[in-house]
């Protein structure tokens, strides 16, 4: 049974140390790198290049592990959406 206070992690592996979980926010889903990229496309290199020069918000509980709010990677989709491009149609055919 699962506590509905704990944030929802994607994950891979192991997970965090015991404990870590308690210290995040319960209302945000944290995904990791690997999850980024696979979500994105974008690689897991570049999602940590931008957590190190802090264009995202991340959170590294230790080691390696460094794990990303899923509203940043909604951020980051939004910020590079363009808007469509409607075109007209004329009334002349060709």
């Amino acid at each position: 049974m699962t506590n509905s206070n704990q944030p929802k992690i994607l994950r891979r592996g192991s997970g965090p140390p015991a404990g870590v979980l308690d210290q995040l926010s319960p209302r945000v889903e944290y995904l990791s790198v690997v999850d980024c990229e696979t979500i994105s496309g974008i690689s897991r290199w570049t999602w940590r290049q931008w957590a190190y020069v802090g264009k995202i918000t991340s959170y590294k509980p230790g080691g390696r592990r460094l794990l990303i709010p899923r509203s940043e990677l909604d951020r980051v989709f939004a910020e590079s959406m363009r808007p469509a491009r409607h075109h007209e149609k004329s009334g002349n055919p060709g």
